[in-house]
Order: C-alpha cells, then structure tokens, then sequence
C-alpha cells in the first residue's frame, strides 16, 4: 500500500491537481467550483464530492485514477505542504463561512480564470522558461507566506502548486535573502516574453535596485539548486505542462501510484502502487474502461 505523504502532489488527469497536506484535512487545491473559488484545506470526502466524483470523472476524461507524483526530497515537500496551509481557507471555519455568505464564496487566495486562459492559450514555452522575471514572481510568492498569495489576480491550481514549491526552496536556499513585499512591488517584468525586471517608476529605493542585482545572481544559482520540474515560470504554466516536467527524467519527482475514488462510496478513496495500474490500462473505450473500474474496486 502506498502511504502519501505531506507534499504529494495528487494529478487528475490533465484536468486539476491537488496535494496531499496531512490530516486532519489532507487535501489543499485551488478550485473554481462547487461552493468555493480559491485555494481551500478540506478532508478528502469533501474533495470527492467536489472535485472528484467518479461518474462524473470517468465520463469526461480518458484515464483511470488520480496518479501521485511524490518530491524525492522529503524536506521540501513538507515545507511546500506548509506553504500550501498557510495559504489555504480551511472548510467549515469561520472564515469559509463568512466567505460563503459575503463574498460568493471567493476565498482569500483567490482563483484565477484569466491566469488559466493566458497560460492555456497565449502563454509560449519561452514564456515558461526559467528566469529573472520566474525567479521575481516566485520571491513574491515566498514574500506572502503570511499574507495572500496572488491578491488581485488569483492562480490556478497547478501555478499555486509551483508557487508552493519554489517558495519553499527559496526558503531553503535564500531564507537570509534581504527583501520585503513592499520592494518586491517596486518591481515589474521587462523584456521581451518578460524575462528581466526593472524599477516600475524612476524613484526606485537602492532597495529595489539592489534586489535587481540579487536577482540576476540568484536565477543562475537556482538553476543549479531547484529540481529541474521547478524550474519553469509559475504564473504561465498549466497542468499538462506541470506534469509534463514531472514526468521527464531527472525532474526530481516521480510518480510513485494513484488514487481510485470509490464507486460505491463516495466519502472513500482507495490508494494503490504502480504496479496495479496495469489493470486499468487496458481499457480501450468508455464502456471497457468502466467495467474494468468497477472489477478492479471490487463493485461487482
């Protein structure tokens, strides 16, 4: 039996992502419907009813399960889990609720739907690359561990994902590093495809223009440092291309089994290692691939 462990990140298919942050609420993704937009805590039931109902699920997309991709640096997935709590509006609290009845159920850190239609439709591969303007907005994301992520625009789930995990090693490697949110916001991207930083008005402190040179220096020793799927620009990625750097070798991550929700209840979800998966796979169509599910989850 596969155990997961705080860090995981949980792919449904090309669709969404999750990760696994630990009981009592294990599940922390940014989702945009059912009662709540934005980044949300909640138990596993509730992100089966809401997200991955298996009906539902294996009617609008071709594979089987819900694969886990694990960070092989324990460490780091555990103090990108942290992130990711710190982040996150816990279910059924005092905070949700007030969201729920006050602002439409818009959480405080809030989803993105014109991040997702840039990243999805306009965004190129040299936008993704890793850079001074990467590394940028990934330093503005650690800046708000206490505060709110992506206040005014929002993210999607696979860039609030990368956001954990690219502060969480800036962390690591640049914990000492001297900067605030506020000369982070004296900051805008230029260049072209917006690789480079540069004071957003002339009256910069030497602050912002110090943090300018840290940056250039600090792209390159990240390089050498971030596991290679980090190494991408968050705000312009989506799940298919997240995954895409998970699964290439050498990524620093590796898909270790998956989730099957339950068929019969919904409130369970079943964790089993790769070698099952062989099972599943077989299935050719809609009709096969439904029959097999219900077989492999014992419903027959």
């Amino acid at each position: 039996m596969v155990e997961l462990r705080a860090g995981d990140v949980i792919a449904q298919g090309n669709y969404h992502i999750l990760m696994w942050a630990g009981e009592p609420k294990p599940i922390v993704h940014n989702v945009d419907k059912g009662q709540f937009s934005g980044v949300i805590r909640q138990s596993l039931k509730g992100a089966i009813s809401s997200h991955m109902q298996p009906e539902q699920y294996f009617q609008r997309y071709p594979v089987r399960a819900y694969e886990i991709y694990r960070c092989e640096d324990m460490d780091l997935s555990m103090r990108a889990a942290e992130f990711a709590v710190n982040w996150a509006t816990e279910s059924r609290s005092e905070e949700a609720r007030e969201a729920l009845f006050r602002r439409k159920g818009k959480l405080k850190v809030p989803y993105g739907h014109m991040r997702l239609v840039h990243a999805e439709n306009y965004a190129t591969s040299d936008d993704r690359q890793w850079s001074v303007q990467a590394l940028f907005r990934a330093l503005k994301a650690y800046a708000r561990h206490e505060t709110i992520l992506a206040p005014r625009k929002g993210s999607t789930c696979s860039q609030f994902m990368t956001y954990c995990y690219q502060a969480a090693s800036i962390e690591r490697h640049f914990g000492d590093l001297n900067f605030s949110e506020e000369t982070l916001e004296q900051l805008r991207g230029s260049g072209k495809y917006g690789h480079y930083v540069a004071l957003a008005n002339t009256q910069g402190d030497p602050n912002a223009i110090d943090l300018i040179e840290q940056l250039e220096v600090g792209v390159q020793i990240l390089s050498e440092r971030l596991h290679p799927a980090l190494l991408t620009h968050a705000k312009m990625v989506y799940v298919e291309t997240i995954l895409d750097r998970m699964k290439a070798p050498g990524s620093g991550f590796s898909r270790v089994g998956f989730l099957a929700p339950s068929l019969d209840d919904m409130a369970t979800a079943e964790i089993f290692p790769l070698e099952e998966e062989v099972r599943l796979s077989v299935a050719t169509n809609y009709a096969e691939e439904w029959e097999i599910a219900h077989e492999f989850l014992g419903m027959n």
